[in-house]
Order: C-alpha cells, then structure tokens, then sequence
C-alpha cells in the first residue's frame, strides 16, 4: 500500500515540475505582408507589401534541454497590394487593376524549436506549421478604362473579402495552411523579440480556370514570457 503512495506521489511531482516549467505570455507582430498570384498570362501583375499588425498568446513547452515547442494564437493581419494591367490589344484600349486586400486570421503555428543557451539569455530557431482561418476581411478594387483619345473611367468596388457571391464578397477561402519559421532571442526575465516568415500554400481563390493567390507575411515579434522557472 506504501509503494502505491510512493507511487502517485512521485508521479503527481513529475507532472507538476513539468507543468511548473510550462511558460506562456502575450504576443505583438508587426511586419509586411504581401501575395502571390498567378492568373491570365495576358495580364501584367505586380504586388507591393503591406503593413500588417496580429496580437495574440505564445506558449513554450520544453521537451528536452535543447527542444521546446512553441505554439500560438493570434489574431493577424495579412494580404497585400495587387496591381494588373491588360494588354492594349489593337489599339482598342486596356484595363488598368489595383487592389488591396486586407485580411484577418485566427493564426495558430505550432513549431519546434532549437535553444542554445547564453549568459541571461538564449537563442532559438523554430519551424513548424500553420493554420490559418480567415475571420473577416476587405477587398478594395479600382478599375481604370483607357480608350484611345478618351479621359479615363475610373470605378471602385469594395468587398467582403470571404463572402461568397459575385456582387457582394470576392469569395475567398477562409482556410489558409502555410509554414513558419522563426528566429530570436529570450532572455532570461521572459521578455523575447523574434523575426518570422509566413509562407502560405493554400490557394484562396475559388475559381479552378488556373488562376492562384496564396499569403506570404514578414513578421516582426516580441512579447513576454510569463510563468515556469
């Protein structure tokens, strides 16, 4: 009966130091994110970066002396600037397109990391995977008729960016399933600053005439460990 005691007692201390050693704080990201989008060959597109901002929750679970996992939860800002010209096609006129996507996720990275520990402080180095569900969102479009000899027509249509339907949302995707990396520094009184990139795989766009638009996201991070030892 003794040894049973022993037992639980030993087994409760265990769990206890380890979920003692369980760290967690909050999180501030800031970064440029931006696109990529492959469509009609005949059209010229370009994209431009923009500044994009999450808050959210961070976790370090360590999982031996060198390797921890580092999960999170935040609410980040991603999309981009997009600018699409048609060919002038016999001098009949062309279309010029700017839009601005601005996106928002519930973003949850879950990656492992590598420590390598420093007088007051350490280093680490993680990668892993990504889920992103789109919450809400705006698609801004411009669009600019040239005819030869003509003043420009200029129309600009606005858009729920996840809404289905051709007059009232740009019908993206919600699911986003990208990649993580990151790297930084933690030092010992919790607080921490790390640098990332967000590479996304899913393709957003419904259509299935070839055409692909899929996140990628600079980011900048810092926040503060709180808890364990």
């Amino acid at each position: 009966m003794k040894k049973k005691y022993i037992l639980a007692a030993a087994i409760l201390a265990v769990s206890t130091t380890g979920f003692a050693q369980v760290k967690f704080g909050p999180q501030l990201t800031g970064g440029l994110a931006t696109s990529s989008i492959r469509e009609d060959p005949e059209v010229d597109y370009s994209t431009k970066s923009i500044a994009a901002f999450g808050i959210g929750v961070v976790a370090e679970i360590p999982l031996s002396e060198k390797i921890s996992l580092r999960p999170s939860l935040s609410l980040l800002q991603k999309g981009g600037k997009l600018t699409a010209a048609s060919a002038d096609d016999g001098g009949i006129g062309s279309i010029d397109i700017k839009v601005n996507n601005k996106l928002y996720y519930a973003e949850l990275p879950v990656l492992a990391t590598f420590n390598v520990t420093m007088p007051n402080s350490k280093l680490f180095f993680g990668a892993g995977p990504s889920l992103g569900i789109g919450l809400f969102g705006k698609s801004k479009a411009t669009y600019t008729i040239n005819f030869p000899g003509l003043p420009p027509i200029t129309e600009t249509e606005n858009a729920d960016a996840f809404k289905k339907g051709e007059d009232e949302g740009a019908g993206m995707k919600r699911l986003d399933l990208s990649a993580n990396v990151i790297a930084g520094m933690q030092w010992n009184n919790g607080f921490y600053v790390n640098a990332g990139y967000l590479h996304g795989f899913s393709n957003l766009q419904r259509d299935t005439d070839g055409t692909s638009y899929r996140n990628r996201s600079f980011q900048l991070s810092v926040g503060m460990m709180l808890g364990g030892k």
